[in-house]
Protein backbone atom coordinates (compact mmCIF):
# COMPACT_ATOMS: atom_id res chain seq x y z
CA UNK A 1 0.00 0.00 0.00
CA UNK A 2 1.23 3.33 -0.94
CA UNK A 3 2.19 5.47 1.83
CA UNK A 4 3.70 9.14 -0.17
CA UNK A 5 2.90 10.07 -3.28
CA UNK A 6 4.38 11.96 -5.65
CA UNK A 7 5.37 15.66 -4.63
CA UNK A 8 5.17 14.75 -1.23
CA UNK A 9 8.24 16.09 1.13
CA UNK A 10 9.45 13.47 3.35
CA UNK A 11 12.78 12.12 5.32
CA UNK A 12 14.79 9.23 4.01
CA UNK A 13 17.76 6.75 5.66
CA UNK A 14 20.98 7.38 3.48
CA UNK A 15 24.09 5.52 3.34
CA UNK A 16 27.53 7.04 2.22
CA UNK A 17 30.79 5.18 2.71
CA UNK A 18 33.20 6.34 5.12
CA UNK A 19 36.87 5.04 5.58
CA UNK A 20 37.69 3.94 9.27
CA UNK A 21 40.72 2.71 10.94
CA UNK A 22 41.39 0.39 13.94
CA UNK A 23 44.71 -1.24 15.42
CA UNK A 24 45.33 -4.52 14.39
CA UNK A 25 43.71 -6.73 16.78
CA UNK A 26 46.85 -9.17 15.91
CA UNK A 27 49.97 -7.08 16.41
CA UNK A 28 48.32 -4.48 18.51
CA UNK A 29 49.63 -1.95 16.12
CA UNK A 30 53.29 -2.40 16.38
CA UNK A 31 53.43 -4.36 12.49
CA UNK A 32 55.49 -7.84 14.05
CA UNK A 33 54.51 -10.78 15.58
CA UNK A 34 56.63 -13.02 17.61
CA UNK A 35 56.43 -16.59 17.03
CA UNK A 36 57.76 -19.40 19.35
CA UNK A 37 59.34 -22.46 17.34
CA UNK A 38 59.27 -25.97 18.15
CA UNK A 39 62.51 -25.72 19.49
CA UNK A 40 61.93 -22.80 21.49
CA UNK A 41 63.66 -19.99 19.24
CA UNK A 42 62.07 -17.21 19.11
CA UNK A 43 61.21 -14.93 15.65
CA UNK A 44 60.01 -12.03 14.75
CA UNK A 45 57.53 -11.94 11.25
CA UNK A 46 55.73 -9.24 9.87
CA UNK A 47 51.88 -9.08 10.84
CA UNK A 48 50.02 -10.76 7.93
CA UNK A 49 46.83 -9.00 9.70
CA UNK A 50 47.27 -5.55 8.76
CA UNK A 51 49.93 -6.21 5.76
CA UNK A 52 48.23 -5.11 2.44
CA UNK A 53 49.69 -6.75 -0.45
CA UNK A 54 53.74 -6.27 -0.92
CA UNK A 55 53.30 -2.97 1.76
CA UNK A 56 54.86 -3.70 4.99
CA UNK A 57 52.61 -3.89 8.13
CA UNK A 58 51.03 -0.75 8.81
CA UNK A 59 49.73 -1.14 12.46
CA UNK A 60 46.59 -0.65 11.04
CA UNK A 61 43.63 -1.99 9.41
CA UNK A 62 41.58 0.43 7.15
CA UNK A 63 37.96 -0.80 6.44
CA UNK A 64 35.36 1.39 5.10
CA UNK A 65 31.37 1.37 6.63
CA UNK A 66 28.29 2.98 5.65
CA UNK A 67 27.81 6.34 7.40
CA UNK A 68 24.00 6.10 7.66
CA UNK A 69 22.35 9.56 8.15
CA UNK A 70 19.02 11.07 7.09
CA UNK A 71 17.95 13.55 4.39
CA UNK A 72 14.79 15.20 3.09
CA UNK A 73 13.49 14.59 -0.57
CA UNK A 74 10.81 15.47 -2.05
CA UNK A 75 9.34 12.10 -4.38
CA UNK A 76 9.15 12.49 -8.10
CA UNK A 77 8.90 8.65 -8.58
CA UNK A 78 6.72 6.08 -6.85
CA UNK A 79 7.89 2.21 -8.39
CA UNK A 80 5.76 -0.65 -7.70
CA UNK A 81 8.36 -3.59 -7.07
CA UNK A 82 8.47 -7.57 -6.19
CA UNK A 83 10.55 -6.05 -3.28
CA UNK A 84 7.75 -3.99 -2.58
CA UNK A 85 6.87 0.24 -3.12
CA UNK A 86 10.31 2.34 -3.67
CA UNK A 87 10.02 6.07 -3.63
CA UNK A 88 12.70 7.92 -5.31
CA UNK A 89 14.07 11.64 -6.21
CA UNK A 90 16.10 12.15 -9.04
CA UNK A 91 18.09 8.94 -9.69
CA UNK A 92 18.12 8.01 -6.17
CA UNK A 93 16.04 5.17 -4.94
CA UNK A 94 14.50 4.49 -1.38
CA UNK A 95 12.59 1.20 0.25
CA UNK A 96 9.55 2.05 1.51
CA UNK A 97 11.37 0.87 5.26
CA UNK A 98 13.95 3.83 4.58
CA UNK A 99 11.10 6.36 4.25
CA UNK A 100 9.25 8.46 6.73
CA UNK A 101 7.26 11.59 7.57
CA UNK A 102 9.97 13.03 10.25
CA UNK A 103 13.26 13.64 10.62
CA UNK A 104 13.75 12.41 14.07
CA UNK A 105 11.75 8.74 12.66
CA UNK A 106 14.71 8.71 9.90
CA UNK A 107 17.33 9.49 12.42
CA UNK A 108 16.47 7.08 14.64
CA UNK A 109 16.13 4.16 12.27
CA UNK A 110 20.04 5.17 10.40
CA UNK A 111 21.23 4.61 14.55
CA UNK A 112 20.16 1.59 14.67
CA UNK A 113 20.93 0.76 11.24
CA UNK A 114 24.67 1.90 11.70
CA UNK A 115 25.39 0.47 14.59
CA UNK A 116 23.78 -3.00 13.65
CA UNK A 117 26.43 -2.61 10.27
CA UNK A 118 29.26 -1.11 12.13
CA UNK A 119 29.06 -4.37 14.63
CA UNK A 120 28.55 -6.38 11.40
CA UNK A 121 31.83 -5.17 9.85
CA UNK A 122 34.04 -4.99 13.12
CA UNK A 123 33.52 -8.45 13.36
CA UNK A 124 34.02 -8.98 9.80
CA UNK A 125 37.41 -7.69 10.38
CA UNK A 126 38.25 -9.59 13.48
CA UNK A 127 37.94 -12.66 12.19
CA UNK A 128 40.63 -14.39 9.63
CA UNK A 129 40.87 -17.47 7.59
CA UNK A 130 43.81 -19.54 9.07
CA UNK A 131 45.65 -16.91 9.82
CA UNK A 132 47.80 -19.71 12.31
CA UNK A 133 48.62 -21.40 8.93
CA UNK A 134 49.31 -18.14 7.23
CA UNK A 135 51.86 -16.82 10.67
CA UNK A 136 53.40 -20.80 10.69
CA UNK A 137 54.17 -20.70 7.17
CA UNK A 138 55.55 -17.11 7.64
CA UNK A 139 57.97 -17.97 10.02
CA UNK A 140 58.95 -21.02 8.46
CA UNK A 141 59.57 -19.64 5.43
CA UNK A 142 61.68 -16.88 6.51
CA UNK A 143 64.21 -19.06 9.14
CA UNK A 144 64.52 -21.09 5.91
CA UNK A 145 65.41 -18.20 4.05
CA UNK A 146 67.64 -16.80 6.54
CA UNK A 147 69.71 -20.24 7.00
CA UNK A 148 69.72 -20.16 3.36
CA UNK A 149 71.49 -16.84 3.54
CA UNK A 150 73.67 -17.75 6.09
CA UNK A 151 74.92 -20.58 4.19
CA UNK A 152 75.60 -18.31 1.17
CA UNK A 153 77.29 -15.93 3.81
CA UNK A 154 79.92 -18.48 5.25
CA UNK A 155 80.74 -19.87 1.64
CA UNK A 156 81.49 -15.81 0.41
CA UNK A 157 83.67 -15.44 3.84
CA UNK A 158 85.39 -18.22 3.41
CA UNK A 159 86.61 -17.16 -0.51
CA UNK A 160 87.12 -13.79 0.82
CA UNK A 161 89.65 -15.58 3.67
CA UNK A 162 91.62 -17.65 0.61
CA UNK A 163 91.86 -14.17 -1.46
CA UNK A 164 93.40 -12.53 2.13
CA UNK A 165 96.03 -15.48 2.52
CA UNK A 166 96.87 -15.32 -1.13
CA UNK A 167 97.66 -11.83 -1.56
CA UNK A 168 101.13 -11.82 -2.26
CA UNK A 169 100.57 -14.43 -4.99
CA UNK A 170 100.53 -13.92 -8.64
CA UNK A 171 97.61 -14.11 -10.12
Amino acid sequence: MRKYKIGDTVWVVTKKYVDKTITCPDCAGSGYLTVIKGNGERVTIDCVGCAVGYEPPAGAINYAVHEIGAEQIIIDVVEESTRGIIYGENNFRFAQHLVFETEEAAKAESIILSAKEDAEKLAQINQKEKHNRSWAWNAHYHSREIKSLEKIIEYHRQKLNAANVRKGEAV
